[in-house]
């Protein structure tokens, strides 16, 4: 009697080696794929986070251009873009900027649009979103909807403090739409100048 192994028991240890090696690798991609979906996210809440931060720094700071053109007489409920005047007056603005229309703003054409902010009142453009960071919707909420600063006939359009509430959400921009993580923020801030 020879000692050895049949073709049926290799073919059994073949097919069990092929099953298990098969089960750990379907595991290790799946693993790595959702720490790359977290990973994306991390960026994206980070990025917002970011950008509500800058948001909110300069409306605290500041205090909003009831003269800014593109408003007119009151505010239009909400906006896309926010104007604000910084301590000494100078023009702040904030707006959503798509690559195609306007190149040289966002970080790359996949980032497009990108929330840009410019200090010279809308003649040079910054980003403040990221790379691989894409803005789906902004929305400023701005109250009260005429200046509280200007009076009429002896009183105040307004007596109500400004006012902002930011609605923002922001998209990751990688090609792989099993990758992208779609981000939801809100915040209201106010204006800590009140100048009457």
């Amino acid at each position: 009697m020879k000692n050895g192994f049949t073709l049926i028991e290799i073919l059994m240890a073949v097919s069990l080696f092929v099953s298990v090696m098969t089960i750990g690798t379907t595991v290790f991609l799946s693993s790595s794929r959702a720490q790359q979906r977290v990973a994306l996210g991390g960026k994206i809440q980070s990025d917002a986070r970011f950008v509500l931060g800058s948001l909110s720094e300069y409306i605290r700071s500041g205090t909003i251009d009831y003269s800014f053109a593109e408003y007119g007489a009151a505010i239009p409920v909400p906006v896309e873009t926010l104007a604000i005047l910084d301590r000494q007056d100078n023009p702040i603005i904030f707006s959503s900027k798509n690559e195609l229309a306007e190149p040289g703003i966002c970080p790359d054409a996949e980032s497009s649009p990108c929330l840009a902010l410019s200090l010279d009142g809308g003649a040079t453009w910054n980003s403040i979103t990221s790379s691989g960071v894409r803005l789906e919707s902004l929305k400023f909420y701005i109250r009260p909807s005429q200046n509280p600063y200007e009076s009429f006939g002896g009183s105040f359009l307004s007596n109500i403090q400004p006012s902002v509430t930011i609605v923002l959400s922001l998209e990751s921009s990688h090609p792989n739409p099993d990758f992208r993580n779609l981000t939801f923020l809100q915040t209201t801030v106010t204006s800590r100048l009140y100048k009457r």
